[in-house]
Order: C-alpha cells, then structure tokens, then sequence
C-alpha cells in the first residue's frame, strides 16, 4: 500500500526548538495545506529566515482523501492514530508513517477545519504552564481543554487521536481548528497559527511581543454526545460555539427520547449529518478565564 508521506525540513544553524506542522489529516480540510505551502514558499525564497531550531511540514497528511475532497477513504485518521501492529485500513498504514514525525519533535501543531459554521478555537490536552503558553498565542480565543470525552455513558478514549498520542509521548501539542472547512479566512487562521508558533519559540528573527493573544480568553472542558443506534434529530440547526441552559432540549433520539443539556453551556461541533455511534455534537462549560 502507498503510504509515501511528503514531508520538508527546514534547519537553521543555531539549535532550536523542533516544531511539526500537521495539515489534512482530514482530506477535506484544506486550510492547513495552503497555509504551510504559503509559508514554505517564503522559507523558500528567503523572504521568511529560520534563525534557530528546526520546522517539519507535513502538508497532507491523509493524501488520497484529500485527492478526493473527502473527510477518510477507510477509517478517521484522528481515530486510529496509534502504532498498528497489524495495519488493515489505509488510515492506519498512514498513521504508523505519521507517527515517527511526531516522535521526533518537541512541539506539534496540527491544523484543522471543521463542518459546522462558527468561530476557530484550539484543544490542548495536557494541562501545565508550557502547553498553555502554547495554545495561548496560537491565535483562536476560545481554547477548549479534553482530558476525556464522555458523556452519558458513552465514551472515547484519547488513544488514538493525534493529541493523544502526542501526549502519551510527553510532547507539546496543540491542535487550531481554523473555521468553517470552505470559510476563506481559515488559511488566513491556519497561516497566523504557524506564525505566531514561530515567534513564540524563537525560531524566527521577530520579537514575541508581535504575538498579541486575544483580551479575553477562556477554556472550555467538554463532553461527547454520540448519536444512538437508533438514530434521533437535532432539535434545530445548531451552530458552533451556540449558547444553551440547562434542561434545555438539544436534540431527540430515533424514539423521541429527549437529550438535554446537563448545564449552562455551549453547543461545539454539530454534526447533523452524524451516523449512528458516531459523535453527535459536544457540549461545553466554561472553565476559567485567560486573562
């Protein structure tokens, strides 16, 4: 099976911090291959200098589905990121050549759209002072922060997911969802998180004092709602980031069963579309301020 992944080094003389940016790990999420090819193509040419450290892009990460303008060809990618002893899928040939990448460096940035309308925000996992700095200055205001993903008894687990795996290899990882998969400013998002992620470690000859974080930002831990075997609805066309009250009807099970809101939150990541077992929407609860 041709899991050929392109990758591209850029070295500076002066040892550095070692960044991996990850793009398409989802075919279907473009922003991130332009951004890193618009940024390689200043390295390039000189118009962007490394002055410390080392950068490794992987622009497409999930190759034939990005030919084919698809989420996954076989399996989600962001599912089954994990070392297979006995790889049967394409995405999980492709996650045992990912891995090593992630393996080798001290700082991951993985780049993302999403389906549903709505602002950009970042997920961590770890919880301490150098990956908060690190998703501080990416760029989005919302950080949401996912130790676990569960929620009325269905659950899912970190392995496999590119975080999770980071994090089990005591890496510093963030992941930007940069917008809407089709909005036009979320290259524009995906190219200021590479950016921002240069200054931040001083790779690259301008002040961090360029990094200018948001005034106002705030976490948010969330819980995974999976849609039931028997399928259900959504109770109206919920957006990202949407505002809900406790009690509040979210969505109904395939036999009208009710789902509600089990505190005063926000609606993230809607997915109407969702098949049954799938994760449905998520649900989150503020945390604390970034101030």
């Amino acid at each position: 099976m041709d899991t050929n992944i392109e990758h591209y080094d850029f070295q500076a003389k002066e040892t550095g911090p070692h960044l991996l940016v990850f793009g398409a790990i989802h075919g279907n999420e473009t922003c991130g291959p332009k951004a890193i090819e618009k940024i390689m193509g200043q390295l390039k040419s000189g118009e962007l200098e490394l002055k410390k450290g080392r950068v490794t892009f992987v622009p497409l990460c999930n190759p034939r589905a990005y030919k084919q303008n698809v989420r996954q060809t076989e399996m989600n990618l962001n599912r089954v990121f994990k070392k297979h002893g006995n790889p049967q899928a394409y995405e999980e040939h492709l996650a045992n050549a990912l891995i090593p990448f992630v393996d080798q460096c001290d700082y991951f940035l993985d780049i993302h759209s999403f389906t549903a309308e709505g602002n950009p925000f970042v997920i961590q996992k770890n919880e301490d002072k150098v990956t908060d700095a690190f998703a501080k200055i990416v760029g989005p205001m919302t950080i949401m922060f996912s130790a676990t993903d569960t929620y009325k008894g269905n659950s899912e687990s970190v392995d496999g997911k590119t975080l999770g795996y980071a994090q089990s290899v005591n890496k510093t990882a963030v992941l930007v969802e940069c917008g809407q998969h089709l909005d036009p400013n979320a290259p524009i998002i995906a190219e200021q998180a590479i950016m921002n992620s240069f200054i931040h470690l001083s790779l690259v000859a301008i002040p961090s004092d360029h990094v200018q974080p948001s005034g106002h930002l705030f976490v948010l831990e969330r819980d995974m709602v999976v849609k039931p075997a028997n399928g259900g609805e959504l109770v109206k066309a919920w957006r990202h980031m949407d505002m809900m009250t406790k009690g509040e009807v979210l969505a109904f099970t395939g036999d009208n069963q009710p789902i509600t809101a089990p505190y005063d939150g926000y609606v993230l990541l809607p997915k109407s579309w969702a098949e049954p077992g799938q994760e449905w929407f998520f649900l989150g609860v503020q945390k604390h301020d970034f101030l």
